[in-house]
């Protein structure tokens, strides 16, 4: 065969290769976005929850793109030009504030120009009781009374945008006796609510002896520069409005109680009921329950009649992590929970499995 063939077929084949490496590589072939990875404690952090963020002005209550990091903590977002904001989630230790580590990018947004990806590292901490987020972001303190009193033991939850409600939180963190609270999050508008449940981790539906309020500076603009938020005055639930919101009309409260076990019968502490209309239970749940105690006993309210798809989790939002508890009324994820009118209570119960 003549030389001349071998030449050129070794060209191509080195170029096929050459064109292979450089489209492999993250923000090549006009691709544009964030790219990086996730630490904890200067090791990577596989399985985080990264969401992307619209900086100000643009600020969106909901991320424009979300992620996974992989088994070395690296991640890819693919975005359009613009400036943005990430955090970081993931809850390795169960259910509970304390279990939560978060992370965010710095103060400065992040410029996405056309055709290239900036690399950025994420650097995460842990979410405590008392506090905060220990690494990243702007500091906001404040003050929470009751009837003119310090009120310790408050959950302060930090909302993106105009949003209020829900797990969806970017920060959550717990005033000490002296009602005082400090927090770090990314620059940014937040909607700040506050919660006071005794006995309780602030999870799942208010209840009628909480006690709550919210900054009347809503939604606050956070910048690179601490800020000081003053004083926030907790208050009784409103008795006639929770009854209202919670007896649907009239209808009754449908109250759905059950038993969490593992697959070998023991009791599961610290995991959260959910009910979903969706029959994959994604999107925003139409009930959340208090975590379960140490008697794997759960209890959470309908609001309505109708079909629910019935589960319980040991997290929050984002996708399934490696190790976490998961389990539903219905294990093929088909057959839903019938509510009907009318005051009534139903018992279900779940076993969970650890997802790997």
């Amino acid at each position: 065969m003549p030389p001349r063939f071998f030449m050129r077929s070794f060209i191509s084949a080195f170029i096929s290769l050459v064109l292979l490496f450089l489209y492999a590589v993250p923000g090549y072939a006009g691709r544009s976005g964030i790219e990086g990875v996730v630490r904890y404690n200067g090791s990577a952090m596989a399985g985080a929850y990264l969401e992307a963020f619209n900086a100000p002005p643009e600020n969106a209550a909901k991320p424009v793109a979300s992620t996974t990091s992989g088994e070395e903590g690296a991640f890819i977002l693919s975005l359009p030009p613009g400036a943005y904001y990430l955090t970081a989630r993931k809850r390795p230790n169960g259910g509970g504030a304390a279990g939560m580590l978060y992370g965010a990018s710095g103060p400065d947004p992040i410029t996405v120009v056309s055709g290239g990806a900036i690399s950025v590292t994420i650097d995460m901490g842990d979410r405590g009781k008392t506090g905060g987020l220990l690494r990243q972001g702007t500091d906001v303190t404040g003050k929470v009374v009751y009837l003119g009193r310090p009120e310790g033991g408050a959950y302060v939850y930090f909302y993106p945008g105009t949003l209020e409600r829900g797990p969806d939180y970017v920060s959550r963190v717990r005033t000490g006796e002296n009602g005082v609270f400090s927090a770090k999050v990314p620059p940014g508008y937040y909607s700040i609510k506050v919660r006071f449940a005794e006995g309780g981790d602030g999870m799942g539906t208010v209840r009628k002896e909480d006690k709550i309020g919210e900054y009347p500076g809503n939604p606050l603009e956070v910048g690179s520069e601490a800020t000081g938020l003053g004083t926030i005055v907790l208050r009784d639930v409103d008795q006639a409005a929770w009854e209202k919101y919670h007896w649907a009309a009239g209808e009754g409260r449908i109250i759905i109680h059950g038993l969490v076990t593992d697959e070998d019968g023991g009791l599961v502490e610290g995991v959260h009921a959910f009910l979903y209309s969706d029959r994959k239970m994604v999107g925003k749940p139409a009930a959340i329950s208090a975590p379960t105690g140490p008697d794997g006993l759960f209890e959470i309210a309908a609001q309505r009649p109708g079909l629910y798809y019935l589960g319980v989790r040991s997290r929050f939002g984002g996708p399934v992590e490696p190790g976490e508890l998961m389990g539903a009324y219905d294990a093929s994820g088909i057959k839903p929970v019938e509510l009907g009118a009318g005051r009534q209570v139903k018992s279900y119960d779940i076993v969970v499995r650890e997802v790997w």
